[in-house]
């Protein structure tokens, strides 16, 4: 992976992980979750499952994405 590539997804996973805290923590709050809640949730599941799929892309070929 290219510098600048390996430096953006660097930066893309440390804003998952707050915002997963984030996420986390309006969970625990309360049991009756706003409904932003629920779709943050899937919307941060998304970003993650992309972050992750061009690490791996990465990771097999050498090649930037």
């Amino acid at each position: 992976m290219s510098a600048p590539i390996a430096r953006l997804v660097e930066a893309l996973n440390a804003d998952l992980v707050e915002a997963d805290a984030w996420l986390r923590a309006f969970q625990r709050q309360d049991a009756d979750e706003p409904p932003w809640v629920y779709a943050m949730g899937r919307q941060l599941e998304r970003i993650r499952a992309s972050a992750e799929a061009i690490e791996r892309h990465s990771a097999t070929t050498g090649a930037t994405p």
